[in-house]
């Protein structure tokens, strides 16, 4: 039982234990003075029990919504909650007062008394009874008909987006699962990146957004998706043809199946879904449709409700919309951007194997000789190295962090914005410590030393 379960359990168990205490209560008050007693208990409780929950719930909200855009205080009181209160003392006492005429006098009005019982015991035993069917078909549906899955939404920072709709189907049996993304697009300015560290930066300007894990159907063939990009002011909407096939699904450690899918969404509609049965890579080109003025407006202020902050937030100010189109573009030019590249990397150990994480490609592994050659290849945002070590330094792995931004003007100084220029990265490492670790970028006349880079160790016992 985790700590939700039993935080459940304690609530419940109180919650019975204080409407036995309230019913033992009124059943004497019933007996001891009657009918009308037992009506004057009942109202003073209710009001209290109300107002009580109105003020616990006043201190719980700080005090009430300043705003004035919730209910108000009269409604919150005088409204379903008392009226619960009343009603249920009224049916309890009901059949409370035959009972207890019957302990005084004997006589029983039995069609009314067992009227009563079977209403009272009948009800919540048909309400449960339905509940745990219900439960029960939803979960057999479930594991006949869905399957888990994890979404992640990749987007560049200077294109921040407000996702209206992802929804998933198969067709073939109706069966859908919409996924709720709670936490929305963040936004941070070029200010604020350029205050971070250059892994937290990499991160922020990469986002991607995490619903919360769900579950969809199995076989499914329709990926419903739209949303509302504020940098393009355009809105984009398609249903697009789901892979199912191309997905292989891994085992978590509670022992169920997951489905893992990555979307990643492009200027002008372009979109992005990998797959992971032969990581294979599907382009869409959504459909842009038409939104008018008081639309996008609602679009920007829901954007600006889920933004970390609204002073990194600068999508209302038309200036600042243009600006942040040329830092999309730029990131664009350096994404797209391939080099002839190769690597020389040397360590204390041998080099098991090389994994580069970039936008183009998402993470792939390649082999030392394949680095050495001279090719095109994009420019990474990290490159993760495994090593067996046989000396003294202890170094199992090791994971650089590069500034992507400055890596591709120090190449294109080098090159001269030649792209056919061969280049050379030089990583020596020559133990753990961040001053053994050395990165040269080499062009055919000069050589930079390029220091914009941190680096995630990990060493053997």
């Amino acid at each position: 039982m985790d700590g939700y379960q039993l935080e459940r359990l304690y609530i419940n168990t109180f919650a019975v234990i204080g409407i036995i205490i309230i019913a033992t209560i009124q059943f004497g008050i019933i007996y001891k003075f009657g009918l009308k007693g037992g009506i004057i208990f009942a109202i003073a409780f209710s009001f209290l029990f109300t107002l009580g929950r109105q003020v616990l719930l006043s201190y719980a909200r700080g005090m009430g919504d300043s705003k004035g855009t919730g209910p108000s205080y009269e409604f919150e009181v005088f409204s379903s909650q008392l009226l619960i209160c009343l009603a249920l003392f009224a049916v309890y006492s009901f059949g409370m007062y035959f009972y207890i005429v019957y302990l005084k006098t004997g006589v029983l009005n039995k069609p009314v008394f067992f009227s009563w019982l079977a209403i009272c015991i009948g009800i919540p035993v048909l309400f449960f009874c339905i509940r745990l069917i219900r439960s029960q078909l939803t979960e057999e549906d479930h594991n006949k008909n869905y399957i888990r899955a994890q979404f992640q939404l990749f987007h560049y920072n200077e294109l921040p987006l407000f996702i209206e709709t992802l929804k998933i189907k198969n067709t073939t049996n109706g069966k859908e699962a919409e996924i709720q993304i709670l936490n929305q697009s963040r936004y941070r300015s070029e200010e604020f990146l350029n205050q971070l560290n250059i892994w937290d930066k990499t991160r922020y300007s990469n986002p991607a957004e995490e619903p919360n894990t769900t579950f969809i159907p199995l076989n499914s063939n329709e990926l419903y998706l739209s949303w509302y990009s504020p940098v393009e002011g355009t809105y984009f909407s398609d249903v697009l043809k789901f892979p199912i096939n191309d997905f292989e699904p891994s085992t978590e450690a509670d022992g169920q199946m997951i489905l893992n899918i990555q979307l990643e969404i492009f200027p002008k509609g372009k979109v992005h879904l990998y797959t992971t049965k032969d990581g294979n890579r599907h382009t869409y080109q959504v459909k842009s449709k038409a939104v008018n003025e008081k639309e996008k407006t609602r679009f920007i202020e829901l954007f600006d409700l889920y933004t970390d902050s609204k002073n990194q937030n600068t999508f209302t100010d038309t200036h600042n919309v243009e600006e942040n189109l040329k830092r999309l573009q730029s990131r664009i030019d350096i994404e797209e951007s391939l080099f002839q590249l190769s690597y020389n990397i040397s360590a204390p150990g041998d080099l098991n194997s090389v994994y580069f994480d970039d936008r183009r490609y998402w993470g792939y592994n390649s082999t030392y000789t394949t680095l050495n050659t001279l090719s095109l290849k994009p420019l990474p945002y990290n490159i993760t190295l495994n090593f067996t070590n046989t000396g003294k330094e202890n170094l199992k792995s090791t994971t650089i962090f590069f500034d992507k931004e400055k890596l591709y003007k120090t190449i294109e100084s080098l090159t001269k914005e030649n792209k056919d220029m061969p280049v050379e990265i030089i990583i020596s490492i020559k133990g753990v410590e961040k001053e053994n670790f050395e990165v040269i970028v080499k062009g055919v006349n000069q050589s930079v030393v390029f220091t914009d880079w941190e680096r995630h160790i990990e060493t053997g016992e």
